[in-house]
């Protein structure tokens, strides 16, 4: 009888600890380190459009315009898979947020049942616009534009300048 009852308390006491264990997929978003978690699918639409409504303010309007005509022309030319996992083998997430932005507001294609899936039933578009790389280019290649601000580009131009004149400086001094 004892040994029964050690047998049940055994089983039960590893039953807890299975059911108590939970496990989150939440990786460290490198391009935005307060980009929410939503870990536990299915969610609201609404909750995770005015969560992700702050990358937009975060990156900017000009920055995330210039990001979504890269998107729209990596959809165009076939690409889009590329253009999203460019650079994500050296921690580059910017593009994938980009695209994640767009997808939740309803202005980027769904890639097949993912990131339609993580919506609740009632916040998912039926007629989703799915993406096909049916006219995918195995040669294009896939351009991803830099921000530079103006400031910066004014202390690039500066420096060249001043590289121009020392070079100058030199060559003149030398004759």
């Amino acid at each position: 009888m004892k040994v029964f009852f050690l047998l049940m308390f055994g089983i039960i006491f590893s039953g807890v600890f299975v059911i108590v264990n939970a496990y989150a997929d939440c990786k460290l978003n490198t391009d935005w380190s307060d980009a929410p978690c939503f870990d536990m699918w299915p969610v609201s639409k609404s909750e995770v459009k005015a969560a992700w409504d702050q990358y937009y303010e975060y990156k900017g309007t000009e920055w995330m315009e210039i990001k979504k005509s890269e998107m729209n022309y990596a959809v165009d030319k076939g690409i889009l898979d590329e253009w999203i996992y460019y650079g994500s083998q050296f921690g580059n997430q910017q593009n994938y947020n980009v695209y994640f932005y767009y997808f939740i507001h309803d202005e980027a294609p769904a890639i097949g049942d993912y990131p339609e899936s993580m919506f609740k039933k009632e916040d998912r578009v039926l007629n989703t616009t799915k993406y096909s790389d049916s006219n995918q280019d195995s040669f294009e290649i896939i351009i991803t534009y830099y921000y530079i601000s103006i400031g910066g580009l004014f202390v690039l131009i500066s420096v060249i300048v001043c590289i121009g004149m020392i070079g100058f400086l030199i060559w003149r001094k030398r004759k």
